[in-house]
């Protein structure tokens, strides 16, 4: 895997732009689910990274309208079909899978999950196995900016509350994101024009809703617009 190219597989594209490596779940048709073929391409990727000395972060984000939604429910049907009921290839689907995540857990580089749409089952367990997720600043809505993000902040809070500080930082937080977003995406579709379209997918989304919480002022608690 050569440095400031973009290869792209079947159900996994892997961009490599200096010391950051982004690896991308592309099955949307599948909701990119955690068939055998994800695994041992995620498999493959991890370990190809774990021994590099260039790559110094992983951003694992996925395509389409999910993050990913667990595992492949019609590889998992159809091996109950199997004399065992499915056993042997149950216990070697989550030995497969737990390897893969125990595999991000022990990575050298950290590893930030960029969560863009739903991540149920397996799929959160990936989230989880990350060392950092972000997820909120993808769901901003131009036209009411803090309700998706009330809905999100506040099954979070539910089981763990926000500090006031925190609570009060929220917004700020959440713009800053997008001011990121914004600005490294523009930098790298300029310094990479054959790949800007896919760079640049994220640009409208991100420039109306920073837009939008602007609007709003800065130091507002959530809580008091939601």
């Amino acid at each position: 895997m050569t440095e400031d190219t973009l290869v792209r597989e079947d159900i996994l594209l892997r961009e490599d732009e200096g010391a950051i490596a982004t690896l991308t779940l592309n099955n949307p048709g599948k909701l990119n689910a955690l068939s055998e073929a994800m695994l041992a391409t995620l498999q493959a990727a991890l370990d190809d990274i774990a021994a590099s000395r260039s790559v110094r972060v992983v951003i694992l984000r996925a395509a389409g309208k999910a993050f990913c939604a667990g595992h492949d429910l019609r590889e998992m049907t159809a091996a109950r079909q199997a004399p065992d009921g499915g056993l042997a290839y149950f216990e070697t689907l989550f030995a497969t899978c737990g390897r893969m995540m125990t595999s991000i857990v022990k990575l050298p580089q950290p590893v930030i999950a960029e969560v863009h749409g739903i991540a149920t089952a397996a799929g959160c367990q990936l989230v989880a196995s990350c060392d950092l997720a972000v997820a909120a600043s993808y769901h901003v809505d131009a036209a009411n900016p803090v309700r998706a993000l009330a809905d999100i902040v506040g099954g979070w809070t539910s089981v763990m509350p926000l500090l006031p500080g925190e609570a009060a930082m929220l917004l700020d937080l959440v713009a800053m994101r997008m001011v990121t977003t914004v600005a490294l995406a523009s930098w790298r579709a300029a310094r990479y024009p054959e790949n800007a379209a896919y760079i640049l997918r994220n640009l409208p989304a991100s420039s109306a809703g920073l837009a939008a919480l602007t609007a709003l002022g800065r130091g507002r608690d959530w809580r008091d617009l939601a």
